[in-house]
């Protein structure tokens, strides 16, 4: 059997993980079926592949949105015939309508269905938004199978369409490296130098962490955490916040946040450390003390399953999917909340008893469940027909 892999959009974050990993354990799992995968010129896949993987570099797809659409819709069906492929497997979100094989949809993009990004955006943005999840919504009902990271997200998905079969929907929680996430660094990160510069050797002073990407939409909440951070400043909390914003992305919002943080007078509180590598950012999580959610709009929320791995308590927006991923390894509040996020925080810093559970309850949350990327990619396989399929899992 012939199967496509669709990621051509493929650029950082979750869909590069995939990447990394999926296609060398398609090669040591799968001894039978042809595997084409297409991305953009800058993706770097795993290593190791059998002569089975082939990788097509893709520079039409990525060029515009409506080079992504006339890909999608038009020319990767028409490739795939040709090809004979008797499956896609669009790895985000978007794919073709019309393709006479099996389809299996991967949704791993909350926004468009996320009431607090939708809630933001007006006029073309909010039409082009609606334009978009109409789409999706074809492209899933035509596809044979649709898979989310969370039930939260297939449950966002089907409150919106309800004709969405539920028994089509599949939840397929990431798979993640923990012993790759857990090994020391040879070399320390610069963004840790810096914290390490900041802090010094002050033991008393806590050091919050949040890591994100800058987007600029208030959904990932970093205007809600600065005002919960100045609320500790002003209680006299000794803290510093560390972010992992990097001033290159969008730097009108990142000029926004500094007066906000002038306005709150926390900017000396405040380290952006900018990008941190993948290979690396487990020594960062380590080198904090608690860990910080204010995010309202994700699918799986791999940050969260990391600080777990590092052990650290969790302060999180209250939404379905953080709940989901954090359980009883976090304390929670209401997201738009900002003095109510600090209280839970404060409880953290001044609480040792409530660090102390919320350290145990995450390591024993990770430990509890195969996170594994041979376990996701033997249901990848299941999924395909290559291999029996698993039953539905889910983090909780």
């Amino acid at each position: 059997m012939k199967i496509i892999i669709n990621a051509v959009a493929a650029k950082m974050g979750a869909a590069q993980r995939h990447l990394t990993h999926i296609p060398p354990l398609l090669s040591a799992l799968d001894p039978q079926n042809e595997y084409v995968i297409f991305v953009n010129p800058d993706t770097k896949l795993g290593s190791g592949l059998s002569s089975r993987i082939r990788a097509v570099r893709v520079r039409f797809g990525t060029k515009s949105l409506l080079h992504r659409l006339i890909w999608d819709q038009c020319v990767l069906p028409y490739t795939a015939a040709r090809m004979r492929a008797e499956v896609i497997v669009s790895l985000l979100n978007f794919g073709p309508v019309a393709f006479r094989g099996r389809q299996i949809n991967f949704q791993q993009n909350s926004l468009y269905f996320c009431e607090s990004y939708l809630r933001g955006l007006h006029g073309r943005q909010k039409l082009f938004c609606l334009l978009q999840r109409k789409l999706l919504h074809w492209i899933m009902k035509s596809s044979q199978v649709v898979v989310t990271p969370t039930i939260a997200m297939k449950e966002m998905i089907r409150s919106f369409y309800p004709d969405l079969e539920e028994r089509k929907v599949r939840v397929l929680p990431y798979g993640f490296d923990g012993e790759e996430f857990s090994e020391e660094c040879r070399e320390a990160p610069e963004g840790l130098s810096r914290i390490s510069k900041e802090t010094g050797a002050d033991n008393q002073i806590t050091k919050l962490l949040y890591v994100s990407h800058l987007y600029p939409y208030p959904y990932k909440g970093i205007d809600v955490l600065l005002q919960a951070f100045g609320y500790l400043r002003e209680w006299g909390c000794r803290v510093k916040l560390v972010l992992t914003i990097e001033r290159s992305d969008w730097p009108g919002h990142v000029e926004q946040y500094g007066k906000a943080m002038q306005k709150l007078e926390i900017e000396r509180d405040v380290i952006m450390v900018g990008h941190v590598p993948q290979e690396t950012v487990g020594a960062v999580y380590r080198s904090c003390d608690i860990f910080v959610y204010p995010s309202l709009c994700e699918s799986f929320g791999l940050p969260m399953l990391e600080a777990m791995a590092a052990g650290l308590p969790t302060v999180a927006a209250d939404t379905p999917v953080n709940r989901e991923m954090l359980g009883d390894a976090a304390l929670y509040y209401a997201p738009d909340d900002p003095k109510e996020a600090a209280k839970q925080m404060r409880t953290v810093i001044e609480d040792p008893l409530t660090r102390s559970q919320l350290s145990g309850n995450a390591l024993k949350r990770v430990s509890g469940f195969d996170w594994s990327w041979q376990r996701y990619v033997r249901s990848l396989l299941g999924l395909l027909g290559a291999a029996p399929a698993d039953a539905e899992q889910s983090s909780r």
